[in-house]
């Protein structure tokens, strides 16, 4: 079916419902990339840096229990700087433990976890269970005034578990690290392609709507031959009797509106000049008979 032969109502509602699909697909499109762009925001703030955060945590509680511990060994007789330290490194044992539980928990709850971060986090508590070993050990010998055998231990024994045990949260540390560069470059990307997207889609909603208008306009004027103001004013004219009324047509237009008013008008002229010479015979027949 051709598009002159559709109503106007049709063709309108045509015209605007393809402008209307391409501008929900526009909307659709924001609404997904807004949504994958929060996801990424929060994998980067409220899980890598988290994690690395929490990571981070238990790295410094490292390093202040293996200074404490080289405190207790210096300070030889004092008592009371002795216990200072000590409650040092039990309070640094609660910071680390809970950072720990925090943290496996975040790794076992979600979902996006990958299997380097778990396995990391799980040779990272092993070397923290043997390192604990050790610092009960030198702890013990320190309270036993066995500063020498204490110094001995932690020096040789260990400083390697305690080196590997801080290699370990560092590795932790620069692979969230790297996610956090990854989501941020997915995130650039998501960018680009959901611009990319509503561009086009925006640039084909407005060619639409400019084709659309064009055919509707083109397909109502190629019916009515013209504006409809220029219509109405015709045939206002040839109303109140007015035959003599000039109408622009086009060839191409004999099917329009303005062409059957025209005919009209030239039969309706030829049906009144019929009209008046036949009124014109009776009254010149009428005369003769009157003479005669």
């Amino acid at each position: 079916m051709k598009l002159s032969q559709l109503k106007i109502s049709t063709r309108l509602a045509i015209g605007f419902t393809m402008v209307c699909a391409l501008l929900i697909i526009i909307t659709l499109l924001g609404i997904i990339q807004m949504a994958q762009q929060k996801q990424r925001m929060d994998e980067i703030t409220k899980i890598n840096n988290v994690e690395a955060s929490e990571a981070s945590s238990m790295y410094l509680s490292i390093t202040e229990r293996a200074l404490a511990l080289r405190n207790m060994i210096l300070l030889e007789d004092n008592q009371q700087e002795i216990s200072v330290e000590m409650k040092r490194v039990d309070v640094q044992a609660q910071k680390y433990a809970a950072a720990e539980k925090k943290l496996g928990e975040m790794l076992s709850s979600e979902g996006s976890a990958n299997p380097e971060e778990r396995q990391l986090f799980d040779a990272i508590s092993a070397t923290a269970k043997v390192a604990d070993g050790y610092i009960k050990r030198v702890t013990t010998l320190i309270l036993a005034g066995k500063r020498d055998e204490a110094y001995s231990l932690m020096r040789n024994e260990f400083r390697p578990v305690q080196r590997k045990w801080w290699e370990q949260l560092n590795s932790f540390i620069v692979l969230e690290n790297k996610q956090n560069e990854q989501a941020s470059d997915n995130a650039d990307v998501a960018y680009v392609n959901a611009r990319f997207m509503m561009l086009l889609f925006g640039g084909l909603a407005v060619v639409a709507g400019i084709i659309a208008a064009y055919l509707i306009t083109r397909s109502v004027l190629s019916q009515l031959g013209g504006e409809p103001s220029y219509a109405n004013q015709i045939a206002n004219q040839i109303a109140h009797g007015d035959l003599t009324v000039n109408i622009e047509t086009r060839p191409s237009d004999q099917n329009s509106l303005l062409f059957s008013i025209k005919s009209t008008r030239d039969a309706l002229a030829q049906i009144v000049g019929q009209v008046r010479a036949g009124t014109d015979t009776i009254a010149t027949a009428s005369s003769q008979i009157a003479k005669g």
